[in-house]
């Protein structure tokens, strides 16, 4: 594990930490906050309502073992960070699923096009977003051994709220 965690800071992260699957923490009303308070709610792939729904997650989580939370200083670095362990993992004949800090932008950052959604045309290569999942990153981070004074912290400029910087990889 400890030569994962070296990858993972190879490829830009700033730190990782693994544990068991048990240590996500799920929110079950977390599509309604997604709902009520996002602009890209219903405008990005990785976002509700096209993100896994809550049970898909928990079945995600039930089919593998371990859970590596990454951190980085931007949302980004974790998605950038994301691509690459899975890529690595792939190489090492090691399953795994991915979720990021960001909505989708897929299409925009590697196509040059526009984003198509609802008829995404690169769903394989969409990162569902931790918090669009029901994923909470902050309890899941404090879950994980990080403690509060750990967090990354931006404004989020359309809720003037503090986001933490976490991706997560389950394997």
């Amino acid at each position: 594990m400890e030569q994962l965690i070296k990858k993972v800071v190879e490829f830009g992260a700033l730190n990782a930490k693994i544990k068991d699957t048990n240590s996500v923490v799920i929110l079950y009303d977390a599509k309604e906050k997604c709902k009520e308070g996002c602009p890209f709610y219903d405008k990005k792939q990785g976002c509700p309502p096209s993100s896994p729904k809550y049970k898909e997650i928990e079945n995600i989580l039930k089919e593998y073992k371990k859970c590596m939370l990454i951190q980085c200083e931007n949302m980004d670095k974790v998605d950038n960070v994301l691509r690459e362990i899975k890529k690595y993992l792939k190489e090492e004949d090691k399953e795994c699923f991915i979720f990021g800090a960001k909505v989708c932008n897929v299409c925009e950052e590697f196509y040059n096009e526009k984003c198509t959604y609802p008829d995404c045309k690169h769903k394989g290569e969409v990162i569902p977003q931790m918090s669009g999942c029901g994923i909470d990153a902050l309890k899941t981070a404090l879950n994980m051994g990080y403690s509060e004074n750990d967090f990354v912290i931006q404004k989020n400029s359309y809720k003037n709220e503090d986001i933490k910087f976490y991706g997560m990889v389950v394997f």
